[in-house]
């Protein structure tokens, strides 16, 4: 339904009369801006980031457009605590974690949101799966935030929160080529009637891959191999008076390449969608400021890919045969519907309370794969198994479950004396079949002088698991467990923030205790299950700085070192770099950004451990423009500039080297302001 509905109205933009506006300043990137920018993931209020409660980072839409990066999954990498790097679970999937923490399946424990929905799939709690790369183009500003945030958020705003805001108002067609044979193009479109706006946007990417030639984990043999993917994005949004309504779906698509660890040219394919409706409301009398939230979402993935090697069960199979074990799997489908009441009381000048009841309703269909082999006779060890001769949809691989979410959450802010402020906050969050959570915050920001300011803040927070981690089965791999618990996380951070004319610096040390983490652990029969464990602690150090030399340069930076963590997340670098130039002049601007990582393991069968370290490297991004006119910007952008060679880890051994990752990516691009 929402498919069909938005392949109708995604055209009415373009049949009204367009209208030129005037041409944004491309290249005004001021650290001033940067310093006195409102954010208001934190707390739900705009604060300035000097005396937001939280560790955050932020960019807006002129410093991202400068940028020679194109998805939020490279822009992470030059966030504090951040990291991202391709999987080997598909082609796209570049999973984003915080604070060095790799759990599970990838990214739960970081809740991501888009104009106020959440990006969520309730089988996987994984947004990668759904979203794995997300167009700068599309963002006016992006939050990220890091610590907890379920004493507003609830569940999955674990470890951190990323934040976004999407354009509007504005009228821009992009174009680029790059090689690959890539092509892009971007269209946002602004109308109004009346007192009626409609803001429409769409990002359609393809490119073919590039090739590389490596071992083959089934075979030890060198073959080649490619990564072609596309992409789809499309959001519109109607605004009336004080009325909102707001449309997404995301789509992409990959195939060869690696899925779930393995190759298997002509076979492997992936693709993800996310789509959303959402209607908001607003209501304001005396000193309340309230909305009502009411919106529907399906999401979910499909994959095809092989499982083993050539000949693995003849001798097990009836009647024998040598082909390999092939999976095709749908996970679409799944559905969530959230209701969402919050109000925002201004007590005086100096205080207010936030609070707020949110519900949601999630329903996850029953799965079944489809396989050429019995895969249900294979885990319960039923022998010979039977083969079918072509691939059947025969074995339950998950199990049908929905659950209703409740949460109640308050928020007091106070400016007690000047350059003094107090959260106090907490939510309450009832998942059925799994449990309550209570989440508390408490944060004090002192602004010591017109130049220095410190935070103190402690925050727990927790994620439920997932569908998948609680009803998985007859899976060859892993299974789930429907007795899991959630998993808990209480964090201290201590800031400092630096501010003078020409500079800005943030530096922050964190430590984070963990209760319940779920975890896969081994079994008698060789498979792994979900369980609950405790976990190792983990303390780190993050800083970043945005400095103005002399006029026309910007330059920043940031340093992450985790000085503990867990050996389960050993495939995170433990240090990470990002340094960024950019120069302006005129008509003229040009942007570097170099990314240093920090050693990792990945695993590999063919160690005694089972594991490889994969050595530290660094990628160059750069980008630079041109202002043709005054509607009319050309660009000319470098991705991995070097051209490096480089290797990022695998979680199935059969990835023997780490997953290779693709080298330099040239374009070309024009921007029209219409």
């Amino acid at each position: 339904m929402i498919k069909q509905l938005l392949a109708f109205i995604s055209l009415l933009p373009l049949f009204g009369s367009i209208q030129a506006q005037q041409a944004m300043d491309f290249f005004s990137l001021s650290l001033e801006e940067l310093m006195h920018i409102e954010i208001t993931g934190p707390t739900l209020t705009p604060q300035e980031l000097k005396v937001s409660p939280s560790a955050v980072t932020v960019f807006s839409q002129g410093q991202l457009e400068q940028m020679g990066i194109n998805t939020l999954d490279e822009l992470v990498n030059i966030v504090p605590g951040f990291q991202a790097y391709r999987s080997g679970q598909s082609p796209s999937r570049s999973p984003i974690t915080a604070r060095g923490r790799r759990i599970g399946s990838p990214s739960p424990e970081i809740l991501v949101i888009i104009d106020g929905q959440r990006l969520d799939d309730p089988r996987s709690h994984s947004f990668t799966n759904i979203l794995p790369k997300f167009p700068l183009k599309h963002i006016k500003q992006v939050e990220f935030i890091r610590g907890p945030g379920s004493a507003i958020y609830g569940s999955n705003a674990m470890m951190a929160i990323i934040n976004i805001m999407t354009r509007k108002d504005e009228n821009e067609l992009s174009a680029s080529v790059g090689n690959n044979n890539m092509r892009q193009v971007d269209l946002l479109s602004s109308q109004s009637l009346n007192n009626i706006n409609l803001n429409f946007y769409a990002h359609i990417e393809k490119d073919d891959g590039e090739e590389y030639q490596v071992q083959d984990g089934f075979s030890n043999t060198m073959i080649t191999t490619d990564d072609p993917q596309q992409w789809l994005d499309l959001n519109l949004k109607l605004d009336w008076k004080n009325s909102a309504l707001n449309i997404i779906h995301l789509n992409h698509d990959s195939s060869n390449f690696y899925e779930l660890g393995n190759l298997s040219n002509d076979f492997n394919e992936h693709s993800g969608q996310f789509s959303a409706i959402s209607i908001k409301q607003k209501f304001n009398w005396s000193s309340f400021q309230s909305f009502a939230w009411l919106s529907y979402s399906e999401s979910g993935t499909e994959f095809k890919a092989q499982l083993s090697a050539n000949g693995s069960f003849s001798p097990i199979s009836n009647p024998s045969s040598s082909e390999p074990l092939l999976v095709e799997v749908d996970f679409t489908g799944v559905r969530e519907v959230r209701a969402l009441w919050h109000n925002d009381w201004e007590i005086n000048t100096s205080s207010s309370f936030q609070f707020g009841v949110e519900h949601r309703e999630i329903s996850v269909p029953k799965v079944t794969a489809g396989n050429n082999f019995d895969v249900g006779q294979l885990v319960s060890g039923i022998r010979p198994i039977q083969y079918y001769n072509s691939i059947k949809e025969t074995t339950v691989i998950q199990l049908k479950s929905s659950r209703n979410i409740g949460g109640i959450y308050g928020q007091y802010q106070n400016e007690f004396s000047p350059g003094i402020h107090l959260i106090l906050g907490s939510r309450y969050d009832d998942f059925s079949g799994v449990g309550s959570k209570v989440s508390p915050r408490i944060g004090l920001v002192t602004e010591l002088s017109k130049h220095h300011t410190i935070k103190a803040l402690y925050g727990e927070a927790f994620r439920a698991p997932s569908e998948g981690e609680l009803g998985l089965t007859n899976n060859p791999v892993i299974i789930g467990n429907p007795n899991l618990k959630a998993e808990t996380v209480q964090t201290l951070d201590l800031i400092w923030l630096g501010e003078w004319p020409s500079i800005f610096f943030s530096l922050g040390y964190f430590e984070n205790k963990f209760e319940d983490s779920i975890v896969l652990q081994p079994t008698d029969t060789g498979l792994r299950k979900y369980g609950n464990q405790d976990e190792d602690p983990s303390k780190g150090i993050e800083f970043e700085i945005s400095f103005e030399p002399i006029e026309h340069w910007l330059l920043r930076g940031s340093y992450t070192q985790l000085l503990e963590n867990s050996n389960t997340s050993n495939n995170e670098s433990d240090e990470m770099t990002s340094v960024l130039m950019n120069y302006s002049l005129n008509k003229w601007n040009a942007n570097l950004v170099a990314v240093h990582h920090g050693s990792r393991i990945t695993a590999d069968e063919n160690e005694d451990d089972n594991e490889k370290t994969i050595n530290s490297y660094w990628l160059l991004f750069s980008k630079i423009e041109y202002q043709y006119t005054q509607n009319i910007n050309l660009n000319l952008q470098a991705r991995n500039l070097l051209n490096e060679d480089y290797t990022t880890p695998s979680r199935s051994g059969n990835a023997i080297n780490g997953v290779p990752n693709r080298g330099r990516e040239l374009s070309l691009g024009v921007n029209w302001l219409f």
